[in-house]
């Protein structure tokens, strides 16, 4: 079975330079090849419910290959096509260059994320917390018998 690749090889190699013109139509194209791919596969799988037949086996086999390898294309495309290109940086400019995007990001998310105001812990001291008595501290330590474990199961 000849499989024919809708990514080139080249731009395999050169994904991450960005040296690739993304092609709108990729996606779509890749898409049917998939749909495709699968109502072929689900209809082999039903003959072979009924029948076993070793061509058949075959050509599922073929099939799945090609299929495994339509969808690494296709998760090629969408990464290159979800690539940020550029920002709004904060004093407003835009930004294309990569260094700036990944200080960008990196700003953004220990702003989203990171602690603004110093935490004291000792605020906690006067909050009664729930605790756990001493006999159920020690039923946590016991050793768990085979009869807990079937009656659990």
């Amino acid at each position: 079975m000849q499989m024919t690749l809708a990514v080139s090889p080249q731009w395999i190699r050169r994904e991450g330079t960005g040296a690739f013109n993304y092609n709108n139509e990729s996606i779509p194209t890749q898409a049917g090849v998939s749909k495709e791919l699968e109502t072929r596969i689900d209809s082999i799988q039903k003959k072979l419910e009924i029948l076993d037949n070793d061509q058949l086996k075959q050509e599922d086999k073929d099939l799945q290959e090609e299929l495994n390898l339509t969808l690494i294309q296709e998760e090629i495309i969408w990464r290159k096509r979800n690539k940020i290109h550029g920002l709004h940086l904060e004093d407003g400019s835009w930004s294309s260059d990569e260094a700036a995007l990944r200080l960008e990001a990196n700003s953004f998310f220990h702003k989203l994320f990171g602690v603004r105001d110093d935490v004291d812990i000792d605020l906690l001291r006067n909050i009664p917390l729930p605790q756990l008595s001493s006999s159920a501290r020690a039923a946590l330590l016991e050793l768990v018998t085979l009869e807990e474990v079937k009656r659990a199961v």
